[in-house]
């Protein structure tokens, strides 16, 4: 899908998680697709500079922004919602300091209007037809965190193949490297 995406001139993958605990597994995602095919050269040798850029977003927290970015601006993102079913105990008090200030969430958890958020902003995209998939994790327990860290390994394998790229060398990260040794050793 990311392959497909590209195609069609949406180069920017937003990794949208509804889940403040996973900020992390995201950085980790963005630099994974960041080395693995932000290419300069091909496997050919020839030069491509090819890539995808690798957006992280939280929801709730990012929705106003990033949402209002997502939703009414260039079509030219592909995004991953990534959630996590899971029970709650904290939940809203039905005699709050100020009822009624946001509707039908007294007596719910934390994580029941957290889903809510998440499925109101699939059907978001659903509407407005903007591309994208759910990855729904069961729990954040070391298994599945483990599957999703796999899943995305070998997405990364394939993707590269597909654009015919080593995902495995970073010779520009080096070039930033030599820079900051020469500064060392000349004085700041």
């Amino acid at each position: 899908l990311n392959f497909y995406h590209s195609k069609k001139k949406r180069n920017i993958h937003s990794s949208f998680f509804f889940s403040t605990e996973l900020r992390t597994l995201g950085m980790w995602y963005r630099q994974l697709m960041g080395e693995s095919i932000g290419k300069k050269l091909n496997l050919d040798g020839n030069e491509v500079r090819n890539g995808i850029t690798p957006v992280v977003s939280i929801g709730s927290t990012d929705l106003h922004s990033m949402g209002q970015l997502y939703f009414g601006g260039p079509n030219d993102k592909f995004t991953n919602i990534i959630t996590v079913t899971r029970g709650g105990y904290h939940k809203v008090p039905y005699n709050a300091l100020l009822p009624g200030l946001v509707k039908n969430i007294e007596g719910k958890t934390l994580n029941e209007i957290m889903e809510a958020v998440a499925k109101g902003t699939i059907e978001t995209y659903r509407k407005l037809e903007l591309p994208f998939v759910h990855i729904e994790l069961e729990n954040m327990i070391e298994y599945e965190i483990g599957y999703y860290l796999q899943f995305r390994m070998m997405e990364m394998m394939y993707l590269a193949k597909l654009m015919n790229v080593n995902a495995f060398d970073q010779p520009q990260v080096e070039l930033y490297k030599e820079e900051t040794s020469k500064v060392l050793e000349n004085g700041v």
